[in-house]
């Protein structure tokens, strides 16, 4: 799989979810909730983060003085946000909890994912 490939999956992601948090908020507060109310739900999302990590680590694992760092740097905070929810679900789904009450906390975390999407798609078509 080619740096291009992954920067393209993560920025349709990051699209997808920051358009979707414009279109309808309040499925995005209901899945926060969810997440939040039901641990197995935690844990599944915990797993499949974890995985993810994993799996953008062992494709693309080396820092280098480049735009491409930041795939290795997402690869790594998915992975060490996996471990965290796994080994301290409560306290990071009291984080969750705190921050998802916040006033504005969804359209802010949804225009800085939907940016970082367009920006990841632009660095994506650069590197075809």
């Amino acid at each position: 799989m080619t740096d291009a490939l992954i920067i393209q999956i993560i920025s349709l992601m990051f699209c997808a979810m920051g358009l979707g948090i414009f279109v309808n908020p309040a499925f995005y507060k209901k899945i926060i909730s969810d997440l939040v109310e039901n641990e197995s739900t935690a844990y599944l999302s915990a797993m499949i983060t974890l995985v993810i990590g994993f799996f953008i680590i062992s494709l693309r694992s080396s820092f280098t003085f480049s735009n491409l760092s930041i795939i290795s740097i997402i690869g790594w905070i998915a992975l060490i946000k996996g471990l965290l929810m796994i080994s301290f679900p409560r306290p990071c789904l009291r984080i969750v909890k705190f921050f998802s009450k916040r006033k504005g906390f969804i359209m802010f975390g949804g225009t800085v994912i939907l940016i970082l999407g367009f920006v990841f798609m632009y660095m994506g078509v650069l590197l075809l």
